[in-house]
């Protein structure tokens, strides 16, 4: 349809431009034939007042004006349809311009948008690859701190109870210490939710054992603390 479209926006050019030049020779030898038949009339004119007016002399002025005002009339049509057909192909000009402008930018949309579509498919992907690598990385993070805090759980405790502790450093300094090393694991783990949170919705590296163990380390403990 876009190759039919300029096929015959070029033919109609074609008809009008052909209008154009056959009615301006028209109007031409109209033209021509108008100052003819004026000038033989105001010859036949001449003659008549020169000599006695007869009927043959009075029925050829006559027809001469007749033929006049005919050819007139009909040089006055063609030039309105000399007007028409110029107006006509200054029209499908500025149409056939738009239309050739208007294709450009289709062009060029068309091409915008196959980039666009392009580049969103490649950011798709890179989200998946991305998603997945903060999903393994934070994954592994969370662990960490979860081990970390029952590690250091487990060690205060015995500690605590076996009595393995030097003079200087006193139970509430490493109840303290621990407390203090635990809430920063706890917050890193919350940190991490926080932002899976914000960039796919929801948490996606941390599984139903891993938010129990958080709850258990972490909130519930704040919680009794008050902290």
């Amino acid at each position: 349809m876009e190759n039919k479209s300029p096929f015959f926006a070029a033919v109609l050019a074609i008809t009008l431009i052909a209008g154009y030049f056959f009615y301006d020779d028209k109007i031409t030898k109209l033209e021509a034939q108008v100052s003819d038949i004026a000038n033989e009339y105001n010859e036949k004119t001449v003659e008549v007042k020169s000599d006695v007016i007869t009927t043959d002399n009075a029925n050829i002025l006559e027809d001469l004006n007749n033929q006049l005002i005919k050819v007139r009339s009909e040089l006055q049509i063609t030039q309105e349809k000399l007007s028409l057909a110029t107006g006509k192909t200054s029209v499908l000009g500025d149409e056939m311009s738009q239309m050739h402008d208007a294709r450009g930018k289709v062009k060029s949309l068309n091409t915008s948008l196959e980039g666009t579509e392009q580049a969103l498919n490649l950011s798709d992907k890179k989200l998946i690859q991305l998603k997945n690598i903060f999903e393994k990385q934070n994954k592994a993070n969370i662990q960490n701190n979860l081990q970390r805090i029952y590690d250091l759980e487990d060690t205060t405790k015995g500690i605590a109870i076996t009595g393995l502790i030097l003079p200087v450093v006193g139970i509430a300094t490493l109840f303290a210490y621990k407390n203090k090393e635990t809430k920063n694991y706890c917050k890193n783990i919350q940190n991490t939710i926080d932002l899976e949170k914000k960039v796919f919705g929801r948490a996606v590296s941390i599984n139903d054992e891993m938010k129990q163990l958080y709850q258990t380390q972490c909130i519930d403990k704040q919680q009794e603390t008050g902290k």
